[in-house]
């Protein structure tokens, strides 16, 4: 009985555990994960060059 009952115990621990997480982490967040953005607008190849080259500069 033990062979399968801590196993399980400590399974069902953590899968609490990173729910709560989840919980925590997504609680106060304002944005709504799946609303379509504002800003709907394509980027260029040069305007994404562009910032690319700021971050790696």
């Amino acid at each position: 009985m033990r062979n399968w009952l801590i196993p399980s115990i400590a399974f069902f621990l953590f899968v609490y555990v990173l729910a709560i997480l989840a919980i925590y982490t997504y609680m106060d967040t304002k944005l709504l994960l799946f609303e379509p953005s504002q800003n709907s607008s394509t980027t260029s190849i040069e305007d994404f060059k562009k910032e690319l080259n700021k971050r790696i500069n």
